[in-house]
This record gives C-alpha cells, structure tokens and sequence, in this order.
C-alpha cells in the first residue's frame, strides 16, 4: 500500500485548575475522589486535542493520522498543557 504524508498536525490545549475550588473541594472531598476529577480533566482535555487533530486532518483530505504521541507539561502551578501530534497521510492504491 502507498501513501502522501501531507506532513506533521499539532493541536494542544492550556486547562487551569481554579485555586479557590481546588482548595474548598479538598476539605470536603477524598484524595483519590480529588485524583478521579484530576484524571477527568486530563482525559478531557486529550480526547478534545485529539477530535481537533483528526478533524483538521479531514479537512486537508487525509485518510490517516499516524504515529499519534502526547506530551503533557505542567507550565505554572494548577495549569497543564497537553499537546498531541501526528502525521496525516492518504493512501493510494499501487497501480
């Protein structure tokens, strides 16, 4: 099977979590219910990156986005930044 790269996509997103809720939901909440939340918010966040990845991919024509990686890196305290990137390719039919 052959294909065209159509080259590299990126897409990332910036999620800060509010200090102030943060702070009052772990008086009220357990560690790991916090942890639940947190891990929410994060799979949000990459599932979001990830349907505006693929939809920018559509709309160049591509067929595929391949060798899909994530990187997450927390840019202040209570901020969080995930970027997902990957390569758009069509496949051809070998003729």
């Amino acid at each position: 099977m052959h294909f065209n790269f159509f080259g590299v996509f990126a897409n990332f997103a910036v999620k800060k979590v509010n200090k102030i809720v943060h702070i009052i939901i772990s008086f009220w909440m357990p560690l790991d219910t916090i942890k639940r939340i947190t891990f929410k918010l994060i799979n949000d966040t990459r599932d979001e990156v990830t349907q505006k990845l693929i939809t920018r991919g559509n709309e160049m024509g591509a067929d595929a986005i391949i060798g899909i990686r994530y990187q997450n890196s927390d840019i202040a305290p209570g901020t969080s930044e995930i970027l997902v990137y990957g390569t758009a390719v069509r496949f051809e039919d070998p003729k």
